[in-house]
């Protein structure tokens, strides 16, 4: 999920947001979870010539 934003008709921003997420179990302890979650947010600029 992200925007666009034209600064100007040669050069624009993006900005984006990704989450990502897994849980695992372990074999040896039955009925134990672990959920591991992440947030990215990538910054990016556009040149346009």
């Amino acid at each position: 999920m992200g925007g666009v934003y034209n600064v100007t008709p040669a050069i624009g921003i993006r900005l984006g947001w990704d989450h990502y997420g897994a849980a695992t179990s372990n074999i040896q302890t039955v009925g134990v979870t672990q959920n591991y979650n992440a947030n990215v947010y990538p910054l990016g600029a556009t040149f346009k010539f």
